[in-house]
């Protein structure tokens, strides 16, 4: 990710897929930021392949509360919504649900976008299993 020398954020334009690595890339999430007056809902614009495979279910296209129990959306959200409001990388370890009825474990890491370099208007990042054989 090339970073603009001024400390705007960078956009979806900065963002060179070739450079992530093909190890990488099957693990990736694009979230659209979508706001309403002062509220904030996010939509799944690419979920890698590895990420559909290990949880069962691909909702690229869905809004994140669809079709999800609202403790799950809540601490999901958590994490999107400090990169929108400090349009920083956040960083966690969480469980995510599973359409098995169980949590999968994994690390997560993600970062604004901002095509105007100011306003967050999306979120791009990875969620990684713990143990994902390299």
């Amino acid at each position: 990710m090339k970073y603009a020398s001024d400390g705007r954020i960078p956009s979806r334009a900065h963002i060179d897929p070739v450079e992530l690595g093909a190890r990488v890339l099957p693990w990736i999430v694009i979230l659209d930021v979508l706001r309403s007056g002062n509220d904030v809902d996010y939509r799944y614009r690419l979920i890698g392949t590895a990420n559909v495979t290990l949880l069962g279910i691909d909702r690229t296209g869905a809004r994140l509360s669809d079709n999800l129990d609202a403790a799950d959306v809540a601490i999901i959200r958590k994490s999107f919504d400090d990169v929108v409001l400090t349009g920083k990388p956040v960083f966690t370890k969480a469980g995510l649900p599973h359409k098995q009825e169980f949590l999968v474990s994994v690390y997560r890491a993600f970062y604004p976008l901002a095509g105007d370099g100011v306003t967050v208007d999306k979120v791009i990042g990875a969620a990684i299993p713990e143990d994902v054989k390299q």
